[in-house]
Parts: structure tokens; sequence; C-alpha cells
């Protein structure tokens, strides 16, 4: 394995390329409100996606709430109502 890549199945991302998306989700995080001490919860699939969102939520000073995609409506709402995110 080579230093600064990430392998999800046949597909690669670099460091700088996990990094420079998880800045801009981190701008769209805090244009929603989302700040030191906020909840984010994250509906995604164990993807590049979800690793540079929670980068990204970290990055200020967030709390991610991952939600499982195989659940049903109402266990998705009793979550969304108990943490209560902003994003």
């Amino acid at each position: 394995m080579t230093s600064g890549i990430i392998y999800v199945d046949d597909r690669v991302r670099t460091r700088d390329e996990i990094l420079g998306n998880a800045q801009r989700a981190a701008s769209g995080f805090e244009s929603l409100g989302a700040g030191d001490g906020t909840v984010i919860s994250l509906l995604l699939h164990n993807d590049f996606a979800f690793f540079e969102a929670m980068l990204a939520a970290r990055q200020i000073g967030s709390y991610c709430v991952p939600l499982n995609w195989h659940n049903k409506p109402a266990e998705l709402d009793y979550v969304l109502r108990d943490s209560a995110p902003v994003a």
C-alpha cells in the first residue's frame, strides 16, 4: 500500500483529494449553521463521502450521528428527533 492513498474497492483517492473534499464539506456544513458542539447526521454508505463528511464535521467541531441506510423511517425519525442535528 502506498502512503497517502485510500482505497475503497477498486477506487482510489489521494490524501489531498480527501482533505480537499472534507474542507468543502466543512464550509457547506457551516453555511447550514453547524459549528462547535453541534450535531450533523450522516445517511451515507461506507464510502469516501462518509469519511470526508466525518472529517469535515471534526474540522468545525461538530459531532456526527451516523444513520444506517438500512433503518426504517420510524427508526431514523427516532434518532433524528433525539439527536436534533443542525444538518
